[in-house]
C-alpha cells in the first residue's frame, strides 16, 4: 500500500500488479483485489505533477497510458528488487523515462533477508532518470541519501525535442 499524507487528507493507493512467481508470490501473500486497471496515484507539488506506482507496475503499458494522458512530470517508484535483476531494472526505468519524457525517481530497498530457502540480497541502486532516459544520479547498495533538483526546462525541452506526445496528439 502506498499512502500520500498531507495536512488535510490521507490517500491510499493499493498496488494493482503484484508478482506471482513461485519463489516470490506477492499476490498470494497480500490480499489486493484483481480489478480492471486504474491510473496510478497522481498529485501535484510545487508545479510538478507526480505519479506513484509500485515497482512491478512499471512493466504494464496501461499504467503508462495514464502517465501520458495525465501529462505526468515525474514518477515515484518504491521497489524491493533482488535476484541480480539490477541491469534489467535499470534499462526498463531508463526506457520508460525516455519514451514518456518524464523523470523517474526510484527508491529501491537495500540489505538482506534470509528465509529457509533463500538469501534475499536487495541491491539498492536508487536513482533519478531524466526525461531523456539518462541516469542523472544514483546510489549504491547501502543506506544513503539522494537530493536532486527536477528541472522544468529540461522536461519541456525533452518533450518538445522528441515530440512523442505531439505525434500521438495528431493521430487522435
Amino acid at each position: 500500500m502506498i499512502a500520500k499524507i498531507n495536512a488535510r487528507s490521507v490517500t491510499y493507493y493499493p498496488q494493482q500488479f503484484l508478482i506471482n512467481y513461485p519463489h516470490w508470490n506477492e499476490e498470494k501473500f497480500f490480499n489486493n483485489p484483481i480489478e480492471p486497471v486504474k491510473p496510478p496515484m497522481i498529485f501535484a507539488c510545487e508545479g510538478f505533477k507526480f505519479a506513484v506506482m509500485g515497482g512491478f507496475e512499471l512493466h504494464f503499458d496501461p499504467m503508462w497510458e495514464a502517465i501520458t494522458s495525465k501529462v505526468v512530470d515525474a514518477v515515484l517508484v518504491p521497489s524491493a528488487s533482488t535476484f541480480e535483476s539490477h541491469n534489467r531494472w535499470r534499462e526498463l526505468i531508463k526506457t520508460r523515462a525516455f519514451t514518456h519524457n518524464c523523470y523517474i525517481l526510484r527508491a529501491n530497498r537495500v540489505g538482506e533477508y534470509f528465509d529457509e530457502q533463500h538469501a534475499w540480497k536487495f541491491y539498492g541502486d536508487s536513482m533519478v532518470v531524466s526525461p531523456d532516459g539518462e541516469v542523472e544520479a544514483d546510489l549504491g547498495n547501502t543506506e544513503e541519501l539522494l537530493i536532486v533538483d527536477l528541472d522544468r526546462k529540461s522536461l519541456t525541452d525533452s518533450r518538445k525535442g522528441w515530440g512523442f506526445k505531439e505525434a500521438l496528439r495528431r493521430r487522435k
